[in-house]
C-alpha cells in the first residue's frame, strides 16, 4: 500500500479572531488524512489565541512575541513542519473538503510541479460565493514587473505562480531554495511581494507551478488590512512597503539579459506611475520617495542576496520570458 505523504497546513494569524476558527475547521474536515495542523501568531491582541488554543488543544502553537509580518512568520511556520508538502494557509481562507486530497492526487503525478493551488472564490459576510476575486487565476508577469491573470480561469495551466493565500508547496522546493540562497522567504519583505519573491526564485531553479481549476477555495481577501484591496485604499506605510518591494524583487531576480530586454517597459512604467499618482494620490509620491531610499541602503545587502540566486539559475532566457505577457 502506497504511503500517504505528510501536509503540513501552517496558518499565520494576526488577530483572526473573525474568520480563523471557521478556517481551523475547513482544515480539520479535509478528507485527505495525513495532515498536521501548525498555528503560527504573530503576536496578536484580539484574543484570537488564546480562543483557538483553548478550543483545538491538540494542534501545534508557536507565539511570536512581536509580529514579525508575513515573510518570516510564516518561516517560522516552515520550520516546524515535517511534511512532505506544506500548505501556507491565510486565516481567511475556508477550504472545500476535497481540496487538499484533489491537490495532492494532481502534485504527486508530475514531480516537476513544485507549488499548486486552485482558484479563489469570494468570502463575503460568511456567505461563500461563486464569484471570483479579481486576484484569481493562474498569475503571470506583466513586462513592467507586476502580477498580473491573463489566461482563461477554467484552463489546468503552468504559470509563473498561483495565490498566495492556499498553495502547497512542495518539501523538496522549499528546500532547494533555502540551500540556495539561506531562506524560505526573505524576510525584509515583511508584508507584501514576498510571495512574488519566492516564485521568481523557484521559477529560476526549473521548479514548476500549477494553477489548477478543479478545485477552488473562498478567501476574504486584504482583511488584515480591513478589506482595503486596491493600493490607493491602504496606509501610507503599506504603500511604501510595496513601492520597496517591487524594487527589491527587481534587484534580486532578473537575469542581465533580461533586465536588458525589460528595461523599456520599466522606464515607461516609471514614467507613467509618477502621472498616475500626481493626478490620483500625491501622497504615494511620498511613499515612493521613502522607498527608494530604502531600497538604497539595503543595496549592499540585495547584491549580495542576488549573486546567490542569480549564480544558480537553471533555466534559460527563453524560458523565463514566457511567463512575461503584455506590458
Amino acid at each position: 500500500m502506497k504511503t500517504m505523504k505528510k501536509v503540513s497546513v501552517v496558518i499565520l494569524n494576526w488577530n483572526g479572531g473573525k474568520y480563523i476558527i471557521d478556517c481551523i475547521n475547513s482544515v480539520i474536515n479535509q478528507t485527505y488524512q495525513n495532515i498536521e495542523i501548525i498555528i503560527i501568531d504573530n503576536n496578536s491582541t484580539d484574543g484570537s489565541f488564546e480562543k483557538i488554543r483553548s478550543k483545538y488543544p491538540n494542534l501545534k502553537y508557536i507565539k511570536n512575541n512581536k509580529n514579525l509580518g508575513y515573510a518570516e512568520g510564516m518561516n517560522v511556520g516552515i520550520q516546524a513542519s515535517r511534511g512532505d508538502y506544506v500548505m501556507l494557509l491565510g486565516y481567511d481562507v475556508y477550504l472545500p473538503t476535497n481540496y487538499i486530497e484533489k491537490c495532492i492526487n494532481r502534485i504527486e503525478v508530475d514531480n516537476s510541479i513544485g507549488i499548486i493551488a486552485g482558484p479563489e472564490y469570494a468570502w463575503i459576510d460568511g456567505v461563500k460565493t461563486n464569484k471570483h476575486l479579481p486576484s484569481s487565476g493562474a498569475y503571470y508577469l506583466k513586462k513592467r514587473i507586476q502580477v498580473g491573470i491573463y489566461r482563461n480561469r477554467d484552463l489546468e495551466q503552468i504559470a509563473f505562480g498561483v495565490t498566495g493565500s492556499f498553495p502547497i508547496i512542495r518539501r523538496t522546493l522549499l528546500d532547494d531554495l533555502y540551500n540556495v540562497s539561506g531562506y524560505y522567504f526573505d524576510k525584509v519583505f515583511e508584508t507584501g511581494w514576498e510571495d512574488t519573491d519566492m516564485r521568481f526564485r523557484a521559477m529560476l531553479r526549473g521548479w514548476k507551478t500549477l494553477y489548477y481549476p478543479k478545485v477552488h477555495a473562498w478567501h476574504v481577501g486584504s482583511a488584515s488590512d480591513n478589506g482595503n484591496i486596491r493600493l490607493i485604499e491602504k496606509s501610507f506605510d503599506y504603500q511604501k512597503r510595496i513601492f520597496r518591494n517591487r524594487m527589491y524583487v527587481i534587484e534580486k531576480n532578473l537575469p542581465s539579459t533580461i533586465k536588458k530586454w525589460l528595461m523599456p517597459y520599466l522606464c515607461l512604467a516609471n514614467i507613467l506611475m509618477y502621472i498616475y499618482f500626481f493626478f490620483i494620490s500625491r501622497k504615494s509620491l511620498k511613499a515612493i520617495a521613502l522607498a527608494k531610499k530604502e531600497f538604497k541602503e539595503n543595496l549592499d545587502i540585495l547584491n549580495v542576496k542576488k549573486k546567490d540566486i542569480l549564480d544558480n539559475v537553471l533555466v534559460t532566457d527563453k524560458e523565463i520570458k514566457k511567463y512575461f505577457k503584455k506590458f
